[in-house]
Parts: C-alpha cells; sequence; structure tokens
C-alpha cells in the first residue's frame, strides 16, 4: 500500500514541477514535451510558459518548421546551446 501512495506522491511531483523527459525530433531540435504523446500534451496545455516561448520561436526557427513537415509535434521548445564550436582538425 505504501509504494502506490509513494509513486502517486513521486507523480504529482514531476506535475508539478513541470519535468517532462525531453523529446528530439529528427532535425536534432530538442522539446519538453511530444505532443503526439497525450499526457505530454495535457501537461503542454497547462504550461503557459512553454505555449508562450513556442509563439514566438517556432516563427523563426528552421528546425522546428522541418520538424513540424515531418509530422513531428514537439512543445516547449528548448533553445539551442550558444558557444563556439570546437576546431575540427583540418585532413589533407
Amino acid at each position: 500500500m505504501k509504494t502506490k501512495k509513494l509513486s502517486f506522491v513521486a507523480l504529482m511531483l514531476v506535475f508539478a514541477t513541470g519535468l517532462s523527459a525531453d523529446y528530439q525530433g529528427y532535425s536534432g531540435q530538442r522539446y519538453k514535451y511530444d505532443l503526439n504523446n497525450p499526457s505530454d500534451r495535457m501537461n503542454y496545455n497547462v504550461d503557459v510558459g512553454a505555449k508562450f516561448n513556442d509563439k514566438f520561436e517556432s516563427k523563426y526557427n528552421y528546425d522546428v518548421k522541418m520538424d513540424r513537415q515531418m509530422g513531428q509535434y514537439g512543445g516547449g521548445i528548448q533553445p539551442k546551446p550558444i558557444g563556439i564550436e570546437p576546431i575540427k582538425p583540418f585532413k589533407f
């Protein structure tokens, strides 16, 4: 009986904190939610921050457009890390 109660508490903690498994489209773009999954879609509908970010990010992000053309719908677009890529050795 305690295990069921603990698992329910853990599940509620995940919903309350907004933790979700990352979803990656074919383009390599990472999302917080997989909108093809009904439970992720339900969580996305109550996540105002993710929806607000998607409203602006999806207009200018080519990878998001490419994923959606392939039938992949992610929500809560994760920004790509900004930084300098390591220099690749030049081959002769």
